[in-house]
């Protein structure tokens, strides 16, 4: 028999080594059934590591067993520090997370835990503009990249939201001084909804989304209100503009409330475009509608606290704020978010109603709305100023005070609506002020009730 043969019969007398894992295989697999748990299992590895089985390294199955085995320590001897996130908080963090990716891209590993692949989504950043953002995933960052130390970073979507930092067993302050520097960035130029005008709708009930719009191109010039009108309203925000230092000097709220009520048409809407288009880049402008109020009014002042100081623009508020809705959920979470926002600074509320009259007093009390400004409708002269606006040449060929009069109680959007009627009967080049009269007098401006039967 030559030494070769002799090999081959040693090693098939030999007993083959198992591994760890393939010994819990073995002694579990009768008994899975009976639900075993994941102590057990690591339990008899080290058995067989102590009888000299060769260690073969577990796929980890989460985001805290990975980071065991980036961070060379036990599992349970991590330092770790989470914090929940709303989902506009965890798509904003992921947008800074994804910056710190891109910046230490040669030397991060990424991590889909749960046996899933990393997950994304898409931050809107307006304009049709999105980009992808770190959804569900966990991150490494080396020694010498974040931190002199390594860490781990898992941003976890769902209900709820969270972010959790891994660090060395005994380095807690690192794991906090990272999700500190989230928010450092988030309060600065990290963010890149800070200084935007923001559309506010609901997602999943009282979970927030924002969406950012294009401020309107329209002035001052375009809007034909009162100078009282005006001067409120630079009193309302000079609260968080000139007079901030002032008021924060003194120990005085920097918060303010202002009611803006009048008839449909009058220009309470177009004000608040406007406003919101002159105070984008110095506040953050967040525009809510119709459900946000009614279901999630308390998270948005919430969201507010994250995205430096804001302007609140809330229309319609008859809609949930009348006499009628007191024992209403919506009517009471939409108090409690008034009151929440006077005890932060640098928060300014427009709202607006069609009827004062029709709202609960204690919508109207001090400190929810400091002022109630009524915006009427406009005077002759006032109506000789917007049909200016309005009217082909600016009007200057057309006796617009010989209109204007004709047009006494319209409304500014009324009024424009009579500009536009003239121009689709008749034009620019040939209209007289005769023929704009003839519309005035004969009321074809005005909507006609439905007449007739149908289907």
């Amino acid at each position: 028999m030559n030494s070769n043969a002799a090999d081959d019969d040693t090693r098939q007398d030999r007993p083959e080594v198992a591994t760890p894992d393939q010994l819990v295989e073995k002694l579990l697999w009768p008994r899975v059934e009976h639900g075993l748990y994941e102590e057990t299992k690591e339990t008899i590895r080290v058995l067989a590591e102590i009888l000299g089985a060769p260690r073969v390294e577990a796929e980890p199955s989460g985001s805290s067993q990975w980071a065991a085995q980036l961070l060379h320590a036990e599992e349970s001897a991590l330092s770790k520090v989470e914090r929940d996130l709303s989902n506009t908080q965890l798509l904003l963090h992921g947008y800074v997370l994804a910056t710190w990716m891109q910046a230490h891209g040669g030397s991060i590993q990424i991590f889909g835990s749960n046996s899933t692949a990393p997950q994304w989504r898409p931050l809107d950043l307006g304009e049709e503009h999105t980009r992808s953002v770190p959804f569900h995933l966990s991150t490494y960052f080396p020694a010498g990249t974040l931190r002199e130390s390594g860490i781990v970073v898992h941003i976890c979507g769902g209900y709820p939201a969270d972010i959790t930092v891994y660090t060395e067993p005994g380095r807690r302050d690192v794991a906090e001084s990272v999700l500190d520097e989230f928010q450092t960035e988030l309060k600065g130029e990290g963010n890149p909804y800070r200084g935007r005008v923001l559309q506010v709708s609901s997602d999943h009930g009282s979970q927030i989304r924002l969406s950012p719009i294009t401020p309107t191109t329209e002035t001052r010039a375009d809007l034909v209100l009162s100078e009282k009108v005006w001067h409120e309203v630079e009193l309302f925000l000079s609260a968080g503009t000139d007079r901030r230092d002032d008021l924060l000097a003194l120990g005085l709220s920097t918060s303010r409330g202002l009611l803006l009520a009048g008839q449909p048409g009058v220009g309470k809407t177009k004000l608040g475009r406007i406003v919101a288009a002159e105070m984008a880049g110095t506040l953050t402008v967040l525009v809510a509608d119709l459900d946000v109020m009614s279901s999630a009014s308390e998270n948005l002042y919430q969201e507010v606290e994250k995205l430096g100081p804001t302007l609140v623009i809330l229309e319609d508020i008859d809609a949930v704020a009348d006499k009628g809705m007191r024992k209403s959920a919506g009517f009471s979470a939409f108090i409690n978010a008034l009151d929440g926002a006077r005890v932060r600074n640098d928060i300014l509320t427009l709202a607006t109603t069609n009827d004062p009259g029709s709202l609960d007093p204690a919508v109207k009390r001090p400190g929810r709305f400091d002022v109630i400004v009524e915006v009427p409708l406009p005077a002759q002269a006032a109506r000789e100023e917007i049909l200016r606006i309005y009217l082909p040449g600016r009007g200057e060929a057309l006796d617009v005070r010989a209109i204007a009069k004709t047009l006494d109680g319209a409304s500014g959007a009324e009024l424009r609506e009579v500009a536009r009627r003239a121009v689709l009967e008749h034009g620019t080049a040939g209209l007289t002020t005769a023929h704009v009269l003839e519309i005035t007098q004969t009321g074809r401006w005005k909507p006609a009730p439905a007449t007739g039967h149908y289907l």
